[in-house]
């Protein structure tokens, strides 16, 4: 990530969020984190701040809970699958992982989040 970027993570899996923290603590004083653990909260977020977010990183997470939508139909309604990374449990699915290839969103697996290398 770039020095003054901002760290989008949506998961209704508030252990996820303390994860993230976590990896990225070395490089927190370079960029912004905010949370969000409902996509309804991020939807309302994003309306308040319609800016061109060029210098965002999105963490998204595939399913939410009493949540109709997947992470991947938020990415591509928002337009913002050039700079998201979908993390999901759901890594080894054929359907997710051509959804990812066909709309350009990068895909990690959930439970190998502890592993990414954090760049600044």
């Amino acid at each position: 990530m770039q020095k003054n970027s901002t760290l989008i993570i949506l998961d209704d899996d508030i252990t996820i969020h303390q994860l993230w923290q976590e990896r990225f603590k070395s490089i927190q004083s370079e960029i912004s984190i905010i949370n969000f653990t409902a996509p309804k909260d991020f939807f309302e977020w994003r309306s308040k701040y319609k800016m061109e977010l060029t210098s965002f990183l999105y963490l998204v997470d595939l399913e939410f809970l009493d949540y109709n939508k997947t992470g991947l139909k938020i990415i591509e309604e928002c337009g913002i699958q050039q700079s998201s990374v979908l993390v999901t449990s759901h890594f080894e699915n054929i359907d997710v992982h051509a959804k990812c290839e066909q709309l350009g969103i990068k895909i990690i697996p959930k439970d190998l989040a502890v592993f990414v290398p954090i760049n600044s």
